[in-house]
């Protein structure tokens, strides 16, 4: 756990009764951190961690504080230019060198940070998280507050000069009272899928149904635990469907699985628990039985941005095969992957993988025409330098770019697109069938 609102710290009284022993005036945090990394001095963020632990828990906490509680907090965060320490000091780098850290060492990592209007708020919710979880009441501040953050942090995050899959938004409706205001609460719950479902959209299966999703995960509001720092897993526990660790129990589900396989959290609530904590197998979580079917030959694709729509032809090309569709299998990234560099999801991803097949264009393969030979070879894209070490079939969209890529890196045949006046996606079905027939008879 960070506390990264570092406007408004605080994050350790919730804490305070397992930290009794804790000097909260010499306890260095982030804002110690950030101001080290200004001045590019040598410090590790490891040694002004506190670890503790609860009875719930099995293992330790781990919590890392917002800096020095002596009375230069202030001072300290009202001299620190967020903007500055970007520009000047390679902030963005430092940053994501910090994130790389904390995803080799933890599971999981939770941040405390403000909405991301501040400059300070903006390095959590756009450099930081795989998943942003957005709490926000059920009022026209609340909800138009959410919309507007939410739409700036996708766009900054898209210019991220960093790796990154899509970042999942996941709003979360708080403080609702639906004991005594059970038609007001359906009401704000129709209006927030209606005005939110683009945000909901990108991890929520087409199989659920959000006002049915956004019941369980809304939290609920208990006076009781609106005074004070109260743990109410701990106080209250988590078998109440009415109580909040109940609620914060099912948000911590939705998260431990990357937001993946919701229709299974709605439908079977306890098996989803189950799967989280690891008391069962999956196979006997899901009454699987083992399949009689032949594995399926497993394919890789890899393509430029620009190139998507294609790498989708030739996918619902093999789909829709009659003699293909049942033996084929794509490889895509999923919420497994969440919180992994690129590099090691293509790895794994091409680990897994029996064939791979990587579009070559313009857009993935850039080349200039120079004056001392054909083609001078400027930038690969990040997938090409995993890739080259493996056994491949190139797509080539042009001829530039299969002579420049034959003469200075491979001379593979390869599938030459540019060559053929026809269907794009059928010629590529046609050249990787007598393969797929092939990988797939190996494998029964």
């Amino acid at each position: 756990m960070i506390d990264w609102d570092l406007e408004a710290p605080g994050l350790e009284n919730f804490f305070k009764d397992y930290l009794r022993e804790t000097d909260w005036k010499q306890q260095k945090g982030v804002l110690e951190w950030l101001y080290a990394q200004r001045k590019n001095e040598e410090v590790k963020w490891q040694d002004w961690v506190i670890k503790f632990k609860v009875k719930e828990t099995d293992s330790d906490l781990h919590l890392l504080v917002s800096g020095k509680d002596n009375g230069n907090y202030s001072e300290m965060l009202r001299d620190f230019n967020v903007a500055k320490f970007y520009e000047e000091h390679e902030g963005g780098h430092r940053i994501e060198r910090f994130r790389e850290e904390l995803l080799s060492e933890y599971d999981y990592v939770l941040i405390d940070s403000r909405t991301g209007v501040t400059d300070f708020g903006g390095i959590c919710t756009i450099q930081m998280p795989d998943i942003l979880v957005m709490l926000f009441a059920p009022t026209e501040q609340g909800l138009s507050g959410t919309k507007k953050i939410a739409q700036r942090i996708l766009e900054s995050h898209s210019n991220l000069p960093f790796d990154r899959y899509s970042l999942l938004i996941c709003p979360i409706p708080s403080r609702f009272d639906s004991t005594t205001e059970f038609h007001e609460s359906r009401k704000w719950l129709e209006r927030i899928a209606t005005e939110l479902e683009w945000l909901y959209e990108s991890w929520l299966p087409a199989s659920a149904n959000l006002n049915e999703v956004l019941q369980i995960i809304k939290i609920p509001y208990i006076s009781y635990f609106s005074f004070g720092e109260k743990l109410p897993v701990i106080e209250q526990g988590v078998s109440d469907p009415a109580g909040l660790g109940y609620a914060y129990e099912n948000l911590a589900m939705l998260l431990g699985r990357g937001l993946d396989e919701v229709d299974v959290f709605v439908e079977k609530r306890d098996v989803y628990l189950e799967q989280i904590s690891g008391q069962k197998p999956e196979q006997d979580i899901y009454n699987f039985k083992p399949s009689k079917k032949i594995e399926p030959v497993r394919i890789f694709i890899s393509a430029a941005s620009d190139d998507e729509p294609l790498k989708l032809q030739v996918e619902t090309a093999f789909k829709s095969s009659r003699d293909l569709s049942d033996r084929v299998e794509f490889v895509e990234s999923g919420s497994e992957f969440l919180g992994r560099s690129r590099k090691a999801v293509l790895e794994e991803m091409i680990r897994t993988s029996d064939i791979l097949l990587v579009i070559f264009s313009q857009d993935s393969f850039m080349y200039v025409l120079t004056g001392e030979g054909p083609y001078e070879i400027k930038d690969f894209d990040d997938e090409f330098r995993v890739i080259k070490d493996y056994k491949y079939i190139p797509i080539f969209r042009d001829s530039g770019t299969s002579k420049g890529f034959r003469k200075h890196y491979d001379d593979r045949v390869g599938i030459n697109l540019f060559s053929d006046n026809g269907d794009a996606a059928k010629l590529v079905v046609e050249k990787v069938a007598p393969l797929i027939h092939e990988r797939f008879i190996t494998k029964i």
